[in-house]
């Protein structure tokens, strides 16, 4: 009888320990989700390592450790255990599909991240030399598609004229005449817009140098 007391006390304690971790087990498997919901945005974006997935993984192998010793012992109502349960196994589905998807596209990925960098550096060098310093190669020269009446007189014959972008000024155009030489100009003379540029007004003249 006396055995059979203690046996009972003991299986309470066990109850009781069991059913005080519930709201523990609870806050972890939110923490987890909510983590997880971060890494599954990044895997879509493709932006993840496996690395990232590490601690994430070992948090969730614990606390379902936890929760089946949480299971052997005799609680009232085992429901929510269960759904702890089921919401860790869509958990780790989660991650091993993440890992599978490295597995087999680490290179594509390291590959659009170096694309990514690349871009990103050449936007910011783009535009931030100075108007009138001559730096680079132009490419793509076409013949002249439609004809301008300089700004400068009808002294100078020559000369070019288009539409650019710089920060700030998407819709830049800018007008080089050639000097009295044909040779080469001095000046560039930029509009905000199309047109500023057709009324010659307001304007900014650079100089060459």
């Amino acid at each position: 009888s006396q055995n059979c007391t203690e046996a009972r006390e003991r299986r309470i304690t066990q109850v009781d320990l069991a059913k005080s971790r519930i709201p523990a087990f609870r806050t972890e498997l939110q923490n987890i989700s909510s983590r997880l919901q971060h890494f599954e945005v990044i895997y879509k974006q493709m932006l993840y390592h496996p690395l990232n997935l590490w601690s994430l993984r070992m948090d969730l192998k614990q606390l379902g450790s936890e929760v089946l010793d949480a299971q052997k012992s005799s609680l009232p109502n085992k429901n929510l255990l269960q759904k702890f349960s089921d919401e860790l196994l869509d958990a780790r589905e989660s991650l091993m599909n993440m890992g599978k998807y490295d597995k087999f596209n680490l290179l594509s990925i390291k590959q659009h991240l170096r694309d990514l960098k690349d871009y990103i550096q050449s936007i910011s060098v783009y535009g931030k030399s100075k108007i009138g310093n001559c730096s680079g190669i132009l490419r793509s020269v076409s013949q002249p598609i439609t004809a301008q009446v300089n700004p400068f007189g009808v002294a100078n014959h020559y000369g070019a004229w288009g539409m650019d972008s710089m920060p700030g000024s998407p819709e830049l155009y800018w007008v080089m005449v050639l000097t009295s030489s044909k040779i080469y100009g001095n000046t560039i003379r930029t509009y905000s817009s199309y047109k500023p540029f057709l009324l010659n007004k307001p304007f900014t003249d650079f100089r060459v140098t």
